[in-house]
């Protein structure tokens, strides 16, 4: 059966329009040979096999990622799986196939601050880290004859909105990039104890605080310093210039930071207190910034300046070491009289024991007194007892030692509380500091590994280590 039809379909091509050309498409010289995989060793490939397969399928470049860390296993593998003639193995099959082979460091790594899966910073998890990527540096050297070494970044928690690139006055509500819409007022930012790296604290920023209110200078006034005050650098006989808002001691001389005290109102008999927010803390940091750069002669670099959650940490420990040595005070006041009083009765005793030694037993009651009569004494309810003068005292020698304890142990106690705020005062910094510190000195030495492996091991190309954006409320990962 013929069937006859139009020489001309509905889905031909109208050939009277003119055909685009090549430089429409925007070509800027990147091939299909040049999209390449990456290839999970233990997920994507298990072997030397899989790896030759996915070439023998066209790749022109190969990305091979170690998901696991420390002990390899089967489905998550590590440089260390490897040995040197697995390593020449792949080299010549890339070089054979002109397949440009990279490499991924572990997947269990996420940054070189130290921060462990709790969110404390510790230096065996950062020499881990580092170790692991080392692993993959020699890994790249052996195998990719150079080339990059890719590294997840991931610092540390932080606010995407505290970030300047995140904020934008046309934007809504003023942000560009924000985590969630409450993050500005109930972020969290942690506070670390310099000498372990130990988060102890969490600062959120939409809970207010309850906080000493400063003593500060009312109005202008000078005076001349009756002692030095290294802190401020004033000496004896100084002329001191005191400024409204300047902090001040309950003698109107200027203190530091550090030495501020509360204010205390006479008509209550009680120090003030007052609710304060975040933005307090933000704008007290600014005034602390401010005064020390103008010390300095120069602006501050990040790891100098005060931070709004250090400000609010400092406040809060100095309140508790404060309230600790009050206490310490308390417990130790009587402790001098308890000492004498001690030792006055010790005295008594020896001569009362001397005494009643000398009496004749049947003449003793005599000696015998009554102590101190109770209530039910007084009125006849209950018989007085009467005791040897070396009874009386020997009781209340067992009294006086008790409160002595008592002042001894609980003052002492108090002591160390305070030295304990004191000194945690003194190491506590904000985790944005610490973990930044901590992340320059690791990406330093993991490029010098790098460094030191290109030239000792003469690679075509050098080895670099390429920082990989991960998650954006971690620091290292930005979304701009």
């Amino acid at each position: 059966m013929v069937v006859f039809s139009s020489y001309v379909t509905p889905l031909d091509r109208d050939y009277g329009r003119p055909t685009t050309e090549d430089v429409s498409t925007n070509d800027v010289g990147i091939g299909v040979k040049d999209i390449g995989w990456g290839l999970p060793m233990g997920i994507g490939a298990v072997g030397l096999q899989d790896i030759a397969a996915k070439i023998r399928q066209g790749a022109g470049a190969l990305e091979i990622q170690f998901p696991g860390a420390g002990a390899g296993q089967r489905t998550a593998q590590t440089p260390g799986m490897y040995g040197k003639e697995h390593r020449q193995a792949l080299k010549e099959l890339a070089e054979i196939a002109e397949v440009n082979l990279t490499t991924h460091s572990s997947f269990g790594i996420a940054g070189l601050s130290g921060m462990d899966r709790y969110g404390n910073f510790s230096p065996e998890y950062k020499k881990f880290a580092l170790s692991e990527i080392k692993r993959a540096i020699d890994f790249a050297a052996d195998v990719a004859d150079g080339g990059p070494v890719v590294v997840h970044s991931g610092e540390f928690p932080r606010p995407i909105s505290d970030e300047p690139w995140a904020r934008d006055p046309k934007a809504p509500d003023g942000y560009r990039f924000i985590a969630y819409k409450e993050e500005p007022e109930s972020a969290v930012i942690g506070i670390v104890d310099k000498r372990t790296g130990r988060v102890f604290h969490q600062v959120r920023k939409g809970v207010e605080v309850a906080t000493p209110k400063w003593k500060v200078a009312e109005t202008d006034y000078t005076y001349v310093a009756e002692a030095d005050y290294p802190r401020l650098g004033i000496r004896k006989g100084d002329l001191v210039h005191v400024k409204k808002g300047d902090y001040i001691d309950y003698w109107g001389r200027k203190v530091a930071p550090e030495d501020r005290v509360p204010d205390y109102d006479p008509e209550t008999g009680r120090f003030k207190i007052e609710m304060k927010t975040w933005q307090d803390f933000v704008r007290e940091a600014e005034e602390i910034n401010k005064e020390k750069a103008a010390k300095l002669g120069r602006p501050l670099r990040y790891d100098e300046m005060v931070l709004p959650e250090e400000v609010y940490i400092k406040s809060t420990l100095a309140v508790n070491e404060a309230h600790a040595k009050g206490w310490a005070l308390e417990y130790a006041r009587y402790f001098d009289r308890y000492v004498n009083e001690l030792r006055k009765l010790e005295k008594a005793y020896a001569l009362w024991k001397e005494i009643e030694e000398k009496t004749p037993p049947e003449k003793r009651y005599k000696l015998a007194i009554g102590p101190a009569r109770s209530e039910l004494e007084r009125l006849g309810i209950v018989p007085e007892e009467k005791k040897l003068p070396t009874e009386l005292i020997e009781e209340q020698m067992r009294l006086i030692k008790r409160e002595i304890e008592h002042a001894r142990e609980a003052s002492t106690a108090q002591e160390q509380q305070a030295k304990d705020a004191e000194m945690m005062r003194k190491y506590a910094e904000s985790s944005r500091k610490y973990a930044l510190r901590e992340s320059y000195e690791g990406y330093a030495e993991a490029g010098i590994a790098a460094w030191e492996a290109t030239r000792r091991k003469k690679t075509k190309r050098p080895i670099v280590i390429a920082i990989e954006n991960l998650y954006p409320e971690n620091y290292g990962g930005h979304p701009e």
